[in-house]
């Protein structure tokens, strides 16, 4: 569902901001995991992460599926968040067959 698939956003979002951490690292099996968010429980904020995007992330992983966002309303918050963002392509990694195939990377 789209429900499940903004949930797992905010784990992307999580794994993100804090340079590829797995997520819920003190989690060891599946019975504690489900437990904890039957309770409530989502991850601490990561360091180096603003407030606007903790709560992108913890709507995204509100326990009530119906309840998280549409990814057309995160897209618009985060355009308030993050107005002048740009995209960065470190193209050494592309490799020059790659270019030479393409005008456009983003493409």
């Amino acid at each position: 569902t789209y429900q499940s698939d903004v949930w797992s956003y905010g784990i992307l979002l999580y794994e993100i901001m804090t340079l590829g951490e797995p997520p819920y690292p003190s989690v060891s099996n599946m019975e504690t995991f489900c437990e904890l968010l039957r309770t409530g429980y989502t991850m601490d904020k990561p360091p180096h992460c603003s407030e606007e995007v903790y709560g992108i992330m913890r709507d995204c992983w509100r326990y009530v599926a119906t309840e998280r966002p549409l990814f057309n309303e995160l897209v618009a918050k985060l355009d308030i968040i993050m107005p002048d963002a740009t995209v960065i392509i470190n193209t050494l990694y592309l490799g020059q067959e790659y270019l030479s195939n393409k005008s456009n990377p983003l493409n």
